[in-house]
């Protein structure tokens, strides 16, 4: 990984764009969504910028090169046309550590935008390096199905709840909590009802618990597939970044170890220790462990001679000794 991702505040911080055709209006529309002090460098504008300089929502700057405004930037997006103006700028801004995208020129570039997915405040990031924009799109599409139009609102109202749920003794811990709000009221809210889904939610707060929450802990056990990480079913992929402990033997590929949460506890052993996992999960746990397949049967066994009745899931298959597929 190349580039950090990061997000920026950008409120009331002075923005630079140099140019004044399409490629800068695109720039201006997307960065008017978080930042209103936007200097435009240019000698001409476009008819959408001049308009948007007329009714003061820009700053037009009227030339080519503003070695003020250019220091004066805490972020620079350069797309005049001329790539001899944009290496200038990007080399003068380079030079002094700042923030600096040049539009289809990863190389002059000390960091790129990657294609967005705005429910805000949930914002997702989708950046390819600036080698596979076609990609970064595809993915977006995804992401946009995936994320209903409403679930900005939703996560808005939830916001305003967290205080209240802070100070509230939640069954049977916060985060299974926000799991239930995720699963349950956000379909609510995604159906149309928000009001009923925001009611449900305080409903659930004033009770201490949510309905739908049991206090049961859960062990999973994950066939690691042979052939990559991709051919994970998505309920693994989702009781991975679930689980407060996640099993693995000594030798899991840290790819596989990447989809769990990161504050969650790892144990790297060569066999399951079903005795311990039951003390977790009778504590209200839940428990990842992804098993290679020459230790699946007997990871099952120590699974079911402690008492555990273990969730199975395997990589596009049903294991052999166990002939129901994971969705």
């Amino acid at each position: 990984m190349r580039y950090f991702p990061m997000f920026l505040d950008l409120r009331d911080r002075p923005v630079l764009i140099a140019g004044g055709g399409e490629q800068a209006a695109q720039k201006v529309r997307l960065i008017l969504r978080v930042a209103p002090r936007i200097a435009v460098m240019a000698p001409e504008l476009d008819d959408e910028l001049a308009a948007l300089a007329a009714e003061g929502r820009i700053r037009h700057v009227a030339c080519v090169y503003d070695e003020a405004e250019v220091d004066r930037a805490v972020a620079t997006f350069c797309a005049s046309g001329c790539v001899g103006v944009d290496a200038w700028i990007s080399a003068r801004i380079r030079a002094r550590g700042g923030v600096v995208n040049v539009v289809d020129k990863p190389r002059l570039c000390s960091a790129i935008t990657p294609a967005l997915v705005d429910r805000d405040p949930l914002v997702v990031a989708i950046g390819t390096e600036g080698v596979a924009p076609v990609m970064a799109q595809r993915v977006k599409t995804m992401a946009e199905g995936w994320l209903e139009p409403g679930l900005g609102a939703f996560l808005a109202e939830m916001a305003r709840l967290r205080p209240v749920m802070a100070e509230t003794a939640l069954a049977p811990d916060p985060r299974r909590f926000w799991n239930w709000i995720m699963d349950g009221p956000r379909a609510r809210a995604a159906g149309g009802d928000l009001a009923g889904a925001v009611a449900e939610v305080r409903a659930a707060i004033a009770a201490g618990a949510a309905p739908a929450v049991a206090a049961d802990g859960r062990l999973t056990l994950i066939a690691l597939p042979e052939a990559g990480m991709d051919l994970l079913p998505l309920r693994a992929v989702r009781r991975m970044q679930e689980a407060d402990l996640v099993v693995h033997p000594p030798e899991t590929p840290a790819e596989a170890l990447e989809l769990a949460r990161r504050d969650a506890e790892r144990l790297a052993v060569s066999a399951l220790p079903a005795a311990e996992i039951a003390q977790r999960a009778a504590r209200g746990q839940s428990v990842a462990a992804l098993v290679p397949p020459a230790a699946w049967d007997a990871a099952c066994a120590a699974a079911e001679g402690a008492g555990l009745s273990p969730e199975r899931l395997f990589a596009g298959r049903a294991h052999p000794s166990h002939p129901d597929p994971a969705p």
